[in-house]
């Protein structure tokens, strides 16, 4: 912690025995040891060893770590403000409501989130890694085995987007989608035998998230009543057709 840029030791027993009580570390103090380009680092007592942290987000970082009621918090939150979306608009939802909701304090939600756009923030990211994830588990990335893992992903959670598109928050799915490009670039790019040119990747890559994105959409509009594999299958085959040529 430091002030006017002059880092100061924080001593407060009251301080330190919350700070003990949130993260389960017995605290000695928190205090700077080294300063180095704007660096706090941390030095407590966890489980009887000494933890240095290099800097306040190091050590948010393992408070969230080693502290399961903290995620235990945000899992409940999260689940309070999908239930009450499917109640009433987004835009009636109030932070005392989705605390209320979940059975918690509403400082209890600002220690966890500043606004619902940061519930649905984290639940969307939660959703892009457990996609990304699946394209991990893929050995070849071709563009029909993308689509079959893309819309058994959908369909699994229809009905979030279903509640989404209700609210006009679909955009939020899609700017959080595009922010992954990067890591499929990756996963796409190990098949450098078929994408020599990384920048040519990369269009490619914003071309079909355009196209799967629509297709979706249009998919969710008809009721999602294609099979993953029925629409893999039409994507292959609109790739295939002379409509493109």
């Amino acid at each position: 912690m430091f002030i006017n840029n002059s880092f100061t030791e924080i001593t407060s027993p009251r301080i330190i025995k919350y700070m003990s009580h949130l993260c389960h570390l017995t605290i000695i103090s928190i205090m700077p040891l080294i300063r180095r380009s704007q660096l706090i680092w941390f030095k407590c007592y966890k489980r009887g060893r000494i933890v240095s942290l290099n800097s306040m987000e190091d050590f948010l970082e393992e408070i969230n770590r080693i502290n399961p009621i903290s995620a235990q918090s945000k899992e409940w939150i999260m689940a309070s403000l999908l239930k009450l979306l499917s109640e009433k608009p987004y835009s009636k939802i109030t932070i005392t409501e989705i605390a209320s909701a979940a059975q918690l304090a509403r400082r209890t939600f600002y220690r966890n989130f500043d606004s619902k756009e940061d519930i649905l923030d984290m639940y969307i990211q939660k959703l892009c890694d457990e996609y990304t994830n699946l394209l991990k588990e893929e050995k070849r990335l071709k563009i029909q085995i993308v689509a079959k893992v893309y819309f058994a992903f959908w369909k699994k959670h229809l009905d979030f987007l279903i509640l989404m598109e209700k609210n006009d928050l679909l955009y939020m799915v899609l700017q959080k989608y595009n922010q992954y490009l990067p890591l499929i670039h990756k996963k796409f790019n190990d098949n450098k035998e078929e994408y020599q040119n990384n920048n040519t990747l990369e269009y490619v890559l914003a071309f079909s998230a355009g196209g799967f994105w629509n297709m979706l959409i249009k998919w969710v509009h008809e009721g999602a009543k294609k099979t993953p594999n029925e629409m893999a299958e039409l994507i292959n085959e609109i790739l295939r057709s002379k409509l493109l040529e």
